[in-house]
């Protein structure tokens, strides 16, 4: 046997013993294990933090259903993100969240947003990513919630992150956590140069989900993985 053939066969059995165990791996997340994929022809409500909860729900217009917020949330007591929807029972540290998500708001509207969410543990402490069509102190930001109003955490300053949230398409978003060293790394359509950037520890594990500030959209193609050496 050369060696060509004993390489395809050893390669083979790698990928039987890692399904067998039941960890998927994909070829631009080496050393990554998925914990989740969104699967929104089977969505279960039960699965999910919603909130509001009767604002959510599932979409089959297009040929991939989605998961939309339908209508914006309700202000809250704290200055925080009035909607998301969090993958319950699954909280990880060390991770990558991926997707694809698009804003229904009116495009002249240029404070539109989404957000993604992480190192979630109640509803007044998480993280969060907020893309928008405007990017200020407040827009296109990463931001903590931390049981008072939300605060700006990523080290661009205010202003100086692209603002790509402009239209009612979808965009890939990729969002990273290292909980050693709390680097997060926001992407939006081009998945190897980041948006924003931060560095914060505060919450070193938690779960994760998206969600809208004050406006509403949609999300599909969710994926998270995790750390294999975590």
């Amino acid at each position: 046997m050369d060696f060509f053939s004993r390489s395809s066969i050893i390669s083979l059995l790698a990928v039987l013993v890692m399904t067998s165990a039941g960890i998927s791996q994909d070829p631009c997340q080496s050393g990554k294990s998925l914990l989740y994929e969104s699967d929104f022809n089977k969505f279960d409500r039960a699965n999910w933090i919603l909130y509001p909860h009767s604002n959510w729900e599932i979409s089959n217009t297009e040929s991939i259903p989605s998961l939309c917020l339908l209508k914006s949330g309700f202000p809250r007591k704290i200055r925080s993100p009035r909607a998301f929807a969090i993958i319950k029972d699954m909280q990880v540290s060390d991770m990558i969240f991926q997707g694809e998500l698009k804003s229904l708001q009116k495009t002249e509207i240029r404070n539109r947003d989404m957000i993604v969410v992480f190192g979630y543990r109640d509803s007044s402490h998480f993280y969060y990513i907020h893309y928008s069509g405007k990017s200020d102190d407040k827009h296109n930001i990463i931001a903590i919630v931390n049981g008072k109003d939300r605060e700006k955490i990523n080290i661009e300053e205010p202003g100086n992150t692209e603002p790509k949230l402009l239209d009612q398409d979808y965009h890939h978003f990729k969002v990273s956590y290292e909980s050693e060293s709390g680097k997060i790394m926001a992407y939006l359509d081009d998945m190897n140069i980041p948006i924003m950037k931060a560095i914060d520890t505060t919450f070193r594990n938690g779960c994760v989900g998206i969600g809208s500030f004050d406006d509403f959209g949609c999300v599909r193609n969710l994926k998270l993985w995790r750390n294999l050496n975590e």
